[in-house]
């Protein structure tokens, strides 16, 4: 439930860091940065699976 209550607030984050991930994925494509790009995609996916194990 906790867990649940955090993951509430986190995609209340992530609502708001989407326009931020998608800049992310710009910046490491037109840098070629693999680890940013990487970096980008994990944020990305825990967020989601976090929230669809939630709801």
């Amino acid at each position: 439930m906790i867990m649940c209550t955090q993951l509430a607030l986190w995609s209340v984050l992530w609502l708001n860091s989407v326009h931020v991930i998608i800049k992310c994925y710009e910046l490491g494509s037109e840098s070629k940065n693999g680890a940013l790009i990487s970096s980008c995609k994990v944020v990305d996916v825990v967020i989601k699976v976090g929230l669809t194990i939630c709801l």
